[in-house]
Formats: C-alpha cells, sequence, structure tokens
C-alpha cells in the first residue's frame, strides 16, 4: 500500500499451544491463522535459546511481528548466552543429521520430533529434520510425506486426555515407519 516506505515496528506476543490443561479456549495453535496475513512476521521459538534470539530479531524489526509462546515452553530449561544475540527469521534449522527420513516441524513439536528421533536411531532409522525439502525436493522423495498433528477437534481439559490430544514421540514413530513401507 505504501510502497515499502511504512514502517511498523510492532511485537505482539501471544501464548499457543496445549500443553497446560487450558481446554479447547486456551489452548490453540494460531501461528497458521496468522501467517496468512500479508505483511506480518510470525515467529514460534523451539527453544530457550530460540526464544531469546527470535525475540531480540523481532525487536529490532521494523516490520509487525506476532510472537507466539508456546505455553509448555514456560518451564522448559536450556543453554542462553548472557549477551545479546539474534535468530534471522525465514531460515531453518537443521538439527539433527539422518539418512533415512526428514522430519520437518516447528515450535514445541521439535523436542518431541527430536524424542522420535532418538527412538528411531535406536531402531536403525536415521531422522533428519530439515526444512524446504518438500518444496525443493518432491519428485526425489522416496514416500508421501506423513502428517502427523492433534486431531481436528476442542482441546480436551482432562490433563490425561490433553496428553494423548498433543501428538507425541510415538506418532512421529508411527508416521516414520509408514513412510519408511513398515506396518506400524
Amino acid at each position: 500500500m505504501f510502497g515499502g516506505t511504512a514502517e511498523i515496528p510492532l511485537v505482539i506476543r501471544t501464548m499457543v499451544g496445549a500443553g497446560i490443561n487450558g481446554a479447547a479456549q486456551h489452548s490453540q495453535m494460531l501461528t497458521s491463522l496468522f501467517t496468512h496475513i500479508p505483511g506480518l512476521k510470525v515467529v514460534c521459538p523451539s527453544t530457550p535459546y530460540d526464544a531469546k534470539g527470535l525475540m531480540i530479531e523481532a525487536i529490532r524489526d521494523k516490520d509487525p511481528v506476532i510472537f507466539c509462546e508456546p505455553k509448555a515452553f514456560y518451564e522448559m530449561t536450556g543453554p542462553v548466552p548472557e549477551a545479546p544475540y539474534t535468530v534471522p527469521f525465514g531460515t531453518a534449522q537443521h538439527v539433527r543429521e539422518g539418512r533415512d527420513v526428514s522430519i520437518i516441524t516447528y515450535g514445541p513439536m521439535v523436542p518431541r520430533a527430536l524424542e522420535a528421533a532418538t527412538q528411531l536411531a535406536k531402531a536403525g532409522v536415521e531422522a533428519d529434520i530439515m526444512a524446504q525439502v518438500v518444496e525443493k525436493r518432491f519428485s526425489s522423495l522416496k514416500s508421501a510425506p506423513q502428517m502427523v498433528s492433534a486431531p481436528h477437534t476442542p482441546v480436551p481439559f482432562s490433563p490425561l486426555l490433553e496428553e494423548a490430544y498433543i501428538p507425541g514421540a510415538t506418532q512421529i514413530v508411527a508416521a516414520v515407519k509408514r513412510a519408511m513401507g513398515h506396518k506400524a
């Protein structure tokens, strides 16, 4: 609208996702909704290191940023340098090297995918978490991508039902086995 001349340095923080027994009205994962708004940058950290680096990047950015904070991460700990640093927007992290499959995810599913990759490695399958493989190399894939996500229902309030609702390493391992032609 303004030919790229307007700046709106704004950061909006919001909590997202299940994992703290907030039920349907407090557990939505709104990242996909926000990503459909042109000009709005959307970030969702997967580690405490990412959270600090992405927040500093968001504050320094000249465009509006929605900072989606997974509620389950508020109790997470991990190494975070005291000195300022940034995690650039629009770049994927290659978290684990593998040779058999690619697991692509973001935000709160990264730790669960890494847990699944560890289980798969013990069974002789190396999982590889990286970005853009489907977009750039779809024709060279050996099997169709498998989607692992929460069911299309409201998030339950019960802690036991919520834990079953959120996909975990077990569901990721089963999807990898399906993709590799093994019976899950």
